[in-house]
């Protein structure tokens, strides 16, 4: 009998995991990959398990600590993409740090999300949106991702962190977040990874100057995250500069490709279920629970990684401490088990989608879950009842990329 396995470097897989990821479901649903050296989980209560165990971290440094010798392939590539330059530091956000650290920088990043403000960042989004769609309606044919979803959600990030791109800057920060996003797919190669650290190094150099700037002319109030976390330092129980650095450069490397994603993945699932599409029209009281069952039927975050620090049981199996563990969210927001037998159909009112992974889970729960939602629910019923009658012109283009999937391009007309 064949072991089961999981080709993530498929076109087919790009496409559509999603028959991948049932079968995995049923025939390995905690599966160890002895190539890349990583534990795979694709069941939503074993996913869910996971990401709330205590005894795990996202800390890399500690990770390989436990485990010196771990995913032997990948250590490779990486000494190949870095030679003749150092390793990148490992980096201090949220997202990758373990309490007590990561307790004081998200109560403090949090803090700062808070006085950005979601009433003024869904007004953002809403001038925006209403400026693309003005234009677009005069074009008659765009790209709903690089003509309306990646403005609006780089127009709100720029608002939420406080800096001021032009097209071009935006442009630029597109970029190096969709090159560093790569780095975190199992399969990267040297390449990938080279060009990786290096957009991340660009990114990191180009925040570092603007949260200069802010601190150089601080605002009389703090109402984005840049002032906000530089103020809380001002006051002596803040954060330090590297933590402040990563903190923003976290914030585009996370936000920037998830939410534009979010809009393009929800269009394509729509054009393809034309009765979903319709209701949604006519019925704004969906625009919420619409939402977040496009979430969890294609979400831009595919799966994330915790590394036990203890043997951890998790669906009949031991995995050892030191591990990299894998969980499937794509894989856990069509599980039958949790959602039903339809899991695979739209249902734009399925009950206790709030709840899926989509976001993730446990202490590391996306802190930008609410703000992404409310981009979702200002884009997507602007665009889809602004023109009753978009419809593909052209084939969806995948950004083939493994944990943060989302369409590249998706051309529309207005009169299809």
């Amino acid at each position: 009998m064949t072991a089961p396995t999981l080709d993530t470097t498929t076109a087919a897989f790009f496409a559509d995991p999603y028959p991948d990821y049932a079968r995995c479901r049923t025939d390995a649903p905690v599966l160890y990959d002895e190539r890349l050296d990583v534990w795979m989980v694709f069941r939503h209560d074993d996913c869910q398990a996971v990401l709330r165990h205590p005894a795990t971290t996202v800390a890399m440094r500690r990770a390989m600590r436990l485990r010196p010798e771990q995913q032997p392939l990948r250590m490779a590539r990486m000494r190949e993409a870095m030679a003749g330059g150092p390793f990148p530091r490992p980096s201090l956000s949220v997202y990758q740090s373990d309490p007590p650290a990561h307790t004081k920088r998200r109560r403090l990043l949090g803090a700062a999300f808070a006085a950005a403000g979601a009433d003024r960042l869904r007004a953002v989004a809403d001038r925006e949106a209403a400026t693309r769609l003005d234009e677009l309606a005069r074009r008659g044919r765009f790209d709903v991702m690089d003509d309306y979803a990646f403005p609006i959600h780089t127009a709100v990030i720029d608002a939420l962190v406080g800096f001021d791109h032009d097209d071009e800057g935006r442009a630029l920060v597109r970029t190096w977040s969709d090159q560093a996003a790569r780095i975190a797919d199992p399969d990267a190669s040297a390449a990938v990874l080279r060009e990786g650290f290096a957009a991340t190094a660009a990114l990191e150099r180009h925040c570092a100057e603007l949260i200069e700037a802010r601190r150089r002319r601080p605002p009389p109030a703090p109402t984005d995250v840049a002032s906000s976390l530089l103020a809380a330092q001002r006051d002596g129980a803040g954060l330090t500069d590297d933590e402040i650095l990563d903190q923003v450069v976290l914030v585009y490397l996370a936000g920037l490709e998830s939410t534009a994603s979010l809009i393009g993945n929800a269009v394509h699932a729509l054009f393809h279920d034309g009765a979903a599409l319709e209701r949604w029209r006519r019925e704004p009281d969906l625009d919420a629970p619409a939402v977040d069952e496009l979430l969890r039927f294609d979400s831009p975050v595919q799966f994330t990684r915790r590394v036990p620090t203890a043997p951890l049981a998790v669906g009949g199996h031991e995995i050892p401490a030191g591990s990299f563990v894998i969980t499937w969210l794509g894989a856990a927001n069509r599980d039958p088990d949790r959602w039903g037998p339809d899991v695979d159909r739209l249902v734009l009112d399925r009950p206790g989608t709030a709840g899926a992974l989509s976001f993730g889970g446990g202490i590391h729960l996306c802190l930008g879950a609410a703000l992404s939602r409310i981009e979702g629910q200002v884009a997507l019923p602007a665009l889809l009842r602004r023109f009753p009658r978009l419809a593909p012109v052209g084939a969806t283009v995948w950004n083939e990329r493994v944990m943060l999937r989302g369409v590249r391009s998706l051309p529309v007309a207005t009169e299809g």
